[in-house]
């Protein structure tokens, strides 16, 4: 007789289980972009005062710019292919509980 343990018991999920994991992934990501804005507006009054008060030159901040410019990227595509999975799996979730149904 086998034994059930976690390595050997079967797993079934179902296409509702991935629109809530994709919809969670997207509303992460959501909220990373929204802090990450926040970050970005906080390095351009850190710049504007640093070159008003001390002289600092912008060029210091450029290598910080590009960095959250290429993070913003990665999260807005991150964030919109987590969306698109949602929908998909929540049209699969949706028609076959009309399958079921009939």
């Amino acid at each position: 007789m086998s034994k059930i343990n976690s390595n050997n018991t079967p797993k079934t999920y179902d296409a509702g289980d991935m629109v809530e994991a994709y919809l969670l992934a997207y509303e992460q990501m959501a909220d990373t972009s929204v802090m990450l804005g926040v970050i970005a507006n906080e390095l351009e009054r850190t710049k504007e005062y640093l070159s008003n008060v001390y002289n600092v030159p912008e060029l210091c901040f450029n290598n910080l710019k590009r960095i959250i410019a290429i993070t913003n990227t990665i999260v807005q595509e991150s964030a919109e292919f987590n969306q698109v999975q949602e929908q998909q799996y929540k049209t699969e979730w949706e028609a076959n509980k009309k399958a079921v149904s009939l």
